[in-house]
């Protein structure tokens, strides 16, 4: 994995921690910047990941799967935050955290049809297949930043 890549994925495991201010609080500069920063990184990890071939696509499919697990670890956390401060969200907060939450589950279950499909594309669909994966990582990654400015209330 290159330099970048791991850089790109400390940061989205670090990420839970900086976003830990209680429901609806503002975020700090610091912590905007650091969701900016995840932003940039998952941004150059896509572009890495379309530059593989088919026949990279073994290297690939390391690089996606370790993606993919700290953005069910940045969903996780998210969920745990929302249900540690539960009791003391609004009605019209529980409701955004509640689809918030159903439009991350409905862009994982995309994200993983798209992986299965990339673990098992044929050469000469490879470029399709991974051209759909990064849009459905895309759309996932987008569903998870609308889901924190929700959380804090539009702060980020």
């Amino acid at each position: 994995m290159t330099t970048r890549l791991r850089q790109a994925a400390f940061i989205l495991l670090i990420l839970p921690l900086l976003a830990s201010t209680p429901a609806q609080a503002a975020l700090t500069a610091e912590d905007k910047a650091s969701i900016e920063q995840v932003r940039k990184e998952t941004a150059d990890l896509m572009k890495s990941v379309k530059s593989y071939g088919a026949a990279q696509r073994d290297e690939a499919i390391q690089e996606i799967e370790i993606a993919i697990i700290k953005l069910d670890n940045r969903i996780d956390a998210l969920q745990e935050r929302i249900d540690a401060q539960w009791d003391a969200m609004t009605d019209a907060a529980r409701q955004d955290a509640r689809a918030s939450l159903k439009a991350l589950q409905k862009q994982r279950v995309e994200l993983a049809r798209w992986y299965g499909n990339l673990e098992t594309s044929s050469a000469s669909a490879w470029d399709d297949i991974k051209r759909g994966f990064s849009r459905a990582y895309s759309d996932i990654n987008k569903a998870w930043a609308k889901a924190i400015d929700e959380f804090y209330g539009g702060e980020s």
